[in-house]
């Protein structure tokens, strides 16, 4: 992610939590990506999925994003 290189980054960490799909920190840095690459609903799955496996920041992070996502939609309807 920190290269601009998201698309590759995806697909190696999408691998990776199917090689060990109990590693939360792996499960948050997709999460991270997809954030970053405008995937929002895709992100909360995996931020969720990190907090499942341990990692309690992540649970903000879904808060924060599913905030945002109120906000683009209550500001169009």
């Amino acid at each position: 992610m920190l290269s601009k290189q998201m698309p590759k980054g995806e697909k190696y960490l999408r691998r990776a939590t199917e090689l060990d799909p109990q590693d939360g920190e792996i499960r948050y840095n997709l999460g991270a990506t997809l954030a970053a690459m405008g995937k929002i609903e895709d992100a909360i799955v995996e931020f969720e999925r990190a907090q499942e496996r341990g990692i309690e920041v992540a649970g903000e992070v879904v808060g924060k994003l599913r905030e945002g996502l109120k906000g683009n939609k209550g500001g169009g309807e």
